[in-house]
């Protein structure tokens, strides 16, 4: 709770994810939230698939680069169960848009974004120890924007921030 209150200060300082057209700002979160939750079954569902492949084939050994691949693996793929399993459990309560609340679905539009976007990015920096490919990078940056529509100047800073941290890492 103190993250998302962290959040709408950022939010509300910096006038972040803030869409400008009132008459379009809770058409566009009702969107989001909508999409955000289907999403949330279908990445809860493929990250627990992978912990528990990764975790019964038995390759945690850290004396080797596979071992902590698979490690890396079980322990991103968790993170992101977690945080999208408590945005869905989050959103259950979510009743209707209103001036008091706009904030805190904002705030969890955001999580999203940002969580499946760093997710993939984090995932796909431990797969280099065995591969050279980007899927994972690739599949998340796609995803984020497929999902979630958030206003572009925002998305590109996102995505460029991502960009970034994916070529210095």
């Amino acid at each position: 709770m103190k993250l998302l209150h962290a959040i709408e200060k950022l939010i509300s300082k910096y006038q972040l994810f803030i869409v400008e057209d009132d008459s379009l700002r809770d058409v566009l979160l009702l969107r989001n939230i909508t999409r955000i939750r289907i999403a949330s079954y279908f990445i809860i569902v493929l990250t627990f698939i992978h912990v528990v492949v990764f975790f019964v084939s038995g390759k945690q050994n850290t004396n080797d680069v596979v071992g902590w691949w698979t490690i890396g693996i079980i322990i991103n793929h968790s993170f992101l169960l977690l945080i999208y399993l408590f945005i869905l459990l989050y959103l259950r309560r979510f009743k209707e848009i209103t001036p008091s609340n706009r904030r805190k679905y904002n705030s969890v539009v955001i999580v999203a974004f940002l969580s499946l976007l760093f997710g993939t990015t984090s995932i796909a920096l431990v797969d280099q120890l065995v591969t050279p490919a980007i899927n994972p990078f690739i599949i998340g940056s796609v995803a984020v924007a497929l999902v979630i529509s958030i206003p572009p100047l925002q998305a590109l800073l996102a995505l460029a921030i991502n960009l970034c941290i994916f070529l210095v890492i």
